[in-house]
């Protein structure tokens, strides 16, 4: 008698999904292909643009130069030494949607995208 001998298939791979980090208004954050790492209690933020479109759907114009002060966190530093602790957490993490003093930290041009690094003390509230 012949037995049938089956091959064993190799294990589906489980399909890992990673979640897109989207602004408010539904724009996603693009993925960096260059990781950045942000020193110490640094914070890598990508500020959210001026609503250009009104509650009741009136273009506003670009009159005012607003510098925007909510963001999307992108990347966060290890933290900062503090007394016996040697990291102090920051608190935040990559997706938070934040509030930010939009007149400290540097901003640079990443691949073609305005982002900010700011410290974490800058940071005033995490919305949500």
């Amino acid at each position: 008698m012949a037995t049938a001998t089956r091959k064993k298939s190799a294990p589906k791979a489980a399909a890992t999904k990673t979640k897109e980090l989207r602004t408010v208004d539904g724009r996603v954050v693009p993925k960096l292909r260059t990781p950045i790492t942000p020193r110490e209690d640094n914070v890598l933020l990508l500020p959210d643009v001026a609503n250009t479109i009104s509650a009741g759907g009136i273009v506003l114009p670009n009159a005012t130069d607003e510098k925007p002060s909510r963001a999307i966190v992108c990347a966060v530093g290890p933290g900062l030494p503090v007394n016996s602790d040697p990291l102090a957490s920051l608190g935040l993490k990559v997706g938070d949607y934040v509030i930010f003093d939009p007149y400290s930290g540097t901003e640079y041009d990443i691949e073609g995208v305005k982002y900010k690094i700011t410290r974490a003390t800058n940071i005033t509230a995490v919305i949500g």
